[in-house]
């Protein structure tokens, strides 16, 4: 930070004044307490106030008295990484420089703001460096994870508990302002109560093949056909493929001549008058095969932000990377889940994921999947406002062996906002969609 550009990234004068006002004024004990919550140490330019400030942490956090004297007895046994005698200096420093505690708010957004540009710059530099030393790929992904960290960083205030009752109330009076999105499906309209709502994360869970990725599909298009803004992260398919069977699924075209290109006459002028009527319906599908929550957090605000944003589906979890190579995949997939959740409460909108089963289910042969299924994370199922599990009908051949009938057995085994339950849809995949 000793260039001379980067000036205004240090604040000593601001931080010397809001930490000495703060931490050796007695009167203003819940100003500065809550203080000591709102800035971190490393909000500091100056390492030295930044440990201070972390030993001012502990002592509350002991429900000590907050002094030079308790800060310099802290400082002799917890200074680690500084040179003796340091830490003394500093609080001597603080002591010179006390004054009423006059600038409080001011003080604290100035450290606040320069905290965040240090932090902006930083990042910059990283992207840069990667940009000019690796791959161009992953700095680009590197990029909008770091930058999607960052901007994550800003924190909600609490709510009392009088406000808490006037945004219910407002919520009942009003409706209307948070919007119940329906399902193509009128059983799961039911138990959800109408339908899928902003601010929540649901969860779609199958076997390979059982229709994890059409029922998200089908979800998506639906939406959008109604006027809704969609946006389908697809790390398994691309989006021809994905366009193919939205417009198999809603021209009732069979979805081997689109795959084929081997159309019939009929099916042609189905498919034309189809895709004429259909053609501006505002949904996106991303196609990258390597994405991360990072990548996805960006693309989602940018999304909301230029073409507003409803609902996304991501197909699926287990294919979704994390920046955390070298921690254990559940708690990759943990993490991924999580960030999922805070994805939809932040920008207010429906995230709906598919996500893998474990292979137990095919070898428990005629058992029903549970959520203890789901793969590689337990996670899952504690951040998901709603989990739907599928599997296909099985019928016995009468030779020992089962085949599948045109029935998919839908179990809502958790339901935050309502009933849980079991209800049946009709497989159509040769059109890729389930029918009520």
């Amino acid at each position: 930070m000793s260039n001379p550009d980067d000036a205004d990234l240090l604040t000593p004068v601001a931080e010397e004044r809001y930490l000495g006002s703060l931490l050796f004024t007695a009167s203003r004990t819940g100003l500065r307490d809550e203080a000591l919550s709102a800035l971190a140490p490393e909000d500091f330019a100056d390492r030295g106030i930044g440990a201070l400030w972390s030993l001012a942490r502990q002592l509350a956090e002991e429900r000590r008295r907050i002094s030079a004297r308790a800060l310099r007895e802290a400082a002799a046994s917890n200074a680690r990484g500084f040179v003796p005698g340091v830490l003394d200096r500093k609080i001597a420093q603080l002591e010179a420089v006390l004054e009423a505690p006059r600038h409080v708010e001011s003080d604290v957004r100035t450290v606040w703001d320069c905290a965040r540009r240090r932090r902006l710059v930083a990042v910059c530099d990283s992207i840069r460096q990667r940009a000019v030393a690796g791959d161009p790929g992953d700095a680009i992904r590197h990029a909008y994870d770091a930058l999607a960290e960052l901007e994550q960083g800003e924190t909600s205030r609490p709510v009392r508990f009088d406000e808490m009752l006037d945004g219910l109330w407002h919520a009942i009076d009003n409706p209307e302002a948070r919007p119940v999105y329906p399902t193509p499906w009128a059983e799961l309209n039911r138990k959800l109560n109408g339908g899928l709502r902003g601010g929540r994360y649901y969860v779609v869970g199958a076997r390979p093949g059982d229709g994890k990725s059409i029922m998200l599909h089908n979800l998506a298009f639906h939406h959008a056909q109604q006027g809704g803004s969609a946006l389908v992260f697809s790390a398994e398919m691309g989006n021809i493929e994905v366009a193919g069977r939205m417009a198999a699924s809603g021209a009732r075209v069979e979805l081997n001549e689109l795959v084929t290109g081997d159309l019939a006459p009929h099916s042609r002028r189905t498919l034309v008058e189809w895709s004429e009527q259909h053609q501006q319906i505002p949904l996106v599908v991303d196609d990258r095969e390597r994405i991360t929550m990072g990548y996805i957090r960006s693309q989602c605000r940018r999304h909301k932000a230029v073409h507003g944003l409803d609902l996304v589906a991501i197909d699926y979890l287990q294919l979704v990377s994390s920046i955390e190579s070298r921690t254990p995949r559940h708690e990759q997939v943990a993490r991924i889940s999580r960030e999922c959740k805070l994805l939809a409460r932040e920008l207010d909108i429906v995230v709906v994921v598919a996500s893998q089963l474990n292979r137990e289910v095919a070898r428990r042969g005629g058992s029903r999947p549970t959520m203890a299924d789901l793969r590689e994370s337990g996670g899952i199922e504690a951040d998901a406002d709603a989990v739907l599990l599928l599997a296909r009908g099985q019928v016995d051949d009468g030779v020992g062996t089962t085949m599948p009938t045109d029935e998919l057995h839908v179990y809502l085994d958790k339901n935050r906002q309502g009933a849980t339950g079991q209800f049946t849809l009709r497989w159509e995949a040769y059109h890729g969609r389930l029918g009520n």
